[in-house]
């Protein structure tokens, strides 16, 4: 017996207007035995959250019509929520409650609506591919985000959306390291899942949609009863329980136990053991290494967080689709610390990857730090005219001895023998112990080409 899509749009209907909220607020108030307003609003957010998904399911085994037909009314229907629940003639403290859901869960319920629209489609027209890798999918979805990029975004997370209904599993350390709004629509998918296991005729995971339309439906429904209590706790059992879960796999396990772990570091010898995860690994690392908000929170607050142990990695396994984010790392350290060190000793594990960003970086911006940060990795490229160029600009921008001084060495340490007249030139002011650095350096470039 399959489920009328169109009788759970009424009663969706019904639940986001005024005398829908209040009633089914004031039904789960005398459920509790102490009230608590956020659980009561996270409890009807949940509900409603439920009421959607069920109706999107429906109308999907149905018809893609019907899916186009569901989708458009329950846009609709958030859209005008506001409206129809605020009354300026009901009490205060209705319209308190109102003005908090609508701030809070109702705003995560809007959030989330085009990423549920979006799985069903791609499930239902069967876009989606089973053989890709969800962590790299999930990386190319934070980078859309970062990059304002919406509409793909939710055209990649639709994707991802329907592999979960087929059974596709998302690693855990997501909650832990995934973009803001990202982490939203993945609480939401796990709410889904809950929801779908709970409500449901059907076993889940789900085959194609195509033998799932023809697959006969029994009148009684089967309910997993521990997916129906977690529809009563805010974020499901996926993300509330994440350090309870066991690792699945070598890959979780290194990340629970190194990124995410109490210390956050890698134990002697562990390196190896992770080289053999190399492929696996990348994606999580990047993605790591591309959260602004997390990368930027432990460089300001100098923490040893996941960010310092990416960042390390990255150079000893020699990620070269790590170099971008690595350099964009090394502008935003504005103060000497460990980020900046291990980005430093990265790069220059990478530098002939890595070298014309760096140049072009050199060209374009200077300071005190990054000027010194750029000069020490740039020693250690092979021989080319730009890097000459970029370590001759450098040297020409600093106006004070003490900068100058701590770059003397990377003009040694690249060894072209251009770098003379340069030396030659600065020798001629300073104070004597300046001029002694000078002459040591000029003597070891004509060692070196004689």
């Amino acid at each position: 017996m399959k489920v009328d899509y169109r009788e759970l749009l009424q009663e969706l209907w019904h639940l986001v207007g005024y005398n829908g909220f209040v009633s089914t607020c004031l039904e789960l108030k005398e459920g509790m035995l102490f009230y608590e307003r956020d659980l009561l609003l996270a409890a009807y957010a949940s509900g409603l959250e439920t009421m959607i998904v069920s109706a999107l399911y429906w109308a999907c085994l149905d018809s893609l019509q019907a899916l186009e037909e569901t989708a458009s009314c329950t846009e609709q229907m958030l859209r005008d929520m506001p409206q129809r629940m605020l009354r300026r003639d009901s009490p205060i403290d209705v319209q308190d409650l109102v003005e908090s859901f609508l701030s809070t869960n109702g705003w995560v319920l809007t959030e989330r609506l085009p990423v549920y629209i979006g799985t069903f489609f791609h499930y239902g027209r069967g876009d989606y591919d089973l053989e890709e890798n969800p962590d790299h999918t999930l990386r190319q979805i934070q980078l859309a985000l970062n990059q304002g990029k919406d509409d793909r975004a939710h055209d990649l997370f639709g994707g991802l959306g329907a592999t979960v209904l087929r059974g596709e599993r998302i690693r855990p350390c997501w909650c832990k390291m995934a973009h803001p709004r990202l982490l939203i629509w993945l609480k939401g998918l796990d709410n889904m899942v809950n929801a779908l296991k709970a409500t449901t005729q059907l076993s889940f995971p789900f085959e194609a949609i195509e033998k799932e339309r023809q697959r006969g439906h029994s009148s009684s429904i089967v309910i997993d009863l521990e997916a129906f209590r977690n529809l009563r706790r805010p974020g499901g059992f996926m993300f509330i329980g994440e350090d309870n879960l066991v690792p699945q796999d070598e890959v979780d396990r290194i990340m629970d136990d190194y990124f995410f772990g109490e210390k956050c570091r890698l134990p002697w010898g562990a390196v190896k053991g992770i080289r053999k995860h190399k492929g696996q690994l990348t994606p999580l690392i990047l993605a790591i290494l591309e959260n602004e908000c997390l990368r930027r929170r432990e460089i300001r607050d100098e923490s040893a967080g996941p960010v310092l142990l990416a960042i390390n990695l990255s150079g000893r396994l020699r990620l070269r689709a790590a170099v971008d984010p690595l350099i964009t790392i090394l502008e935003e350290c504005t103060m000497p610390g460990a980020h900046l060190v291990q980005t430093i000793f990265a790069l220059e594990r990478m530098v002939d990857a890595a070298q014309e960003r760096l140049v072009d970086l050199a060209m374009e911006r200077s300071s005190f730090l990054l000027n010194l940060a750029l000069a020490d990795i740039l020693e250690h490229a092979s021989p080319c005219e730009r890097v000459f160029q970029a370590l001759a600009t450098i040297w020409n921008r600093a106006n004070r001895l003490q900068e100058k001084s701590f770059l003397i060495g990377s003009l040694v340490n690249y060894g072209d023998p251009r770098a003379l007249s340069l030396l030659e030139e600065a020798r001629k002011g300073g104070d004597l112990g300046f001029r002694r650095e000078i002459n040591q350096a000029i003597a070891k470039l004509r060692a070196i080409d004689p």
